[in-house]
């Protein structure tokens, strides 16, 4: 269960205290939990997802390659780690971002584009012109 909070003068306050009092209530005295406690990010809005997709299409194209072919490089490059368990290359899916890490993650391809194109992105109603320019 996900309860929130806030933190203030040093201590955490439930926002909703009875219903984390009565999910309390019906666990078992002795039962052993498994507390986390997350800083709350906001998911990332609809434009930056929006810019991010007319980004990697827009590179697509600018490099000879798929939407789908430049996406996977750019998990790859960006959003990669090693599995712990099994020591396997994975990555991370992009869908979970929040709008701060999608936003680094922009600016890492940003940056990227700079170096391999030497310009980085255009806004994103000049990526959408030249997008249906080549339709």
């Amino acid at each position: 269960m996900i309860f929130s909070a806030i933190k203030q003068d040093g201590k955490v306050v439930l926002t909703n205290r009875d219903k984390y009092q009565q999910f309390i209530d019906r666990i078992k005295d002795g039962t052993l939990l498994h507390i986390e406690v997350k800083r709350k990010r906001e998911k990332k809005t609809p434009e930056q997802n929006a810019y991010l997709h007319l980004s990697v299409r827009w590179l697509g194209w600018e490099c000879g390659m798929t939407e789908d072919q430049m996406k996977d490089a750019m998990k790859m490059q960006f959003s990669s780690y090693t599995d712990q368990k099994t020591g396997l290359q994975m990555t991370k899916s992009w869908a979970a971002l929040d709008t701060e890490e999608e936003a680094g993650l922009i600016d890492k391809i940003d940056k990227w584009a700079i170096g391999f194109l030497g310009y980085g992105l255009p806004p994103p109603k000049k990526i959408d012109e030249e997008l249906r320019r080549q339709r």
